[in-house]
């Protein structure tokens, strides 16, 4: 082979090699720095529950940006087949702010013996943490929403204070 194509390929080898490095280091730094303050408030299980609620930190996969925050209500001291629950999915973006999807639970139904079903509905709250009325989901459950809007209230008040966070 010749002496100029291989220097070319060894080139663009140290190139790539290079941009892999940097990406590494670029995910290493952010997710220490957006995720390790999380971690902090609920310890090294990622995972704690804290007066009928639920709170867990997803870390990003090895090169994803793409983690989250969940908070939730605690199935273990509510009734499950009377009550509907609330729980939220927050993503933290690059510019520090947050996106911020809530989840209806209705009560379960027990089908037979050894299994019960319920419904599970989500929708994305806006900057103000209302809901999105251009999601598809929230118009056609209006209602259902807006009943359970006060639980979703809690759950975020809940969420801020545990990962001491604004989600505003």
């Amino acid at each position: 082979m010749d002496e100029h194509i291989k220097k070319k390929v060894r080139a663009i080898l140290l190139m790539i090699a290079a941009v892999f490095v940097i990406y590494n280091i670029i995910w290493f730094i952010y997710v220490y720095k957006v995720y390790s303050p999380f971690v902090d408030a609920l310890g090294k299980d990622r995972y704690a529950q804290v007066d009928g609620y639920e709170y867990y930190v997803a870390i990003p996969n090895y090169l994803s940006f793409t983690g989250n925050l969940t908070a939730g209500e605690s199935n273990k001291n509510r009734d499950i087949y009377n009550e509907t629950s609330v729980s939220l999915i927050i993503w933290p973006r690059f510019d520090g702010t947050y996106k911020v999807h809530a989840r209806v639970e209705t009560p379960k139904v027990k089908e037979d013996e050894f299994s019960s079903s319920s419904a599970i509905y989500g929708f994305d709250l806006n900057g103000d943490l209302k809901p999105d009325l251009s999601d598809k989901d929230y118009n056609e459950h209006k209602e259902f929403f807006d009943e359970n809007y006060e639980k979703i209230e809690d759950v975020l008040a809940k969420a801020q204070s545990t990962f001491n966070i604004d989600l505003k």
